[in-house]
């Protein structure tokens, strides 16, 4: 799970919800919810995040392929 904004956010915006998102994720409410519901919990600064998205898409992309869900 990840959250992202349209290309070209103002860096304004980004300074103002980043802090607000990294709050809700450090809460024993949120992680108690993703806990309870089996999501694993890990916090990757943007440029970390959209890395593993990349690499997370061309693994599964490539399991679908091989398995015949996508060509």
């Amino acid at each position: 799970r990840g959250l992202a904004g349209p290309k070209g956010l103002p860096q304004d915006v980004v300074d103002t919800l980043l802090p607000a998102f990294e709050k809700v994720w450090q809460s024993a409410e949120f992680q108690d919810f993703m806990k309870e519901r089996g999501f694993g919990l890990v916090w990757k600064p943007a440029d970390e995040f959209a890395t593993w998205m990349a690499d997370s898409d061309a693994s599964l992309g490539m399991v679908m392929k091989k398995v015949g869900l996508a060509q």
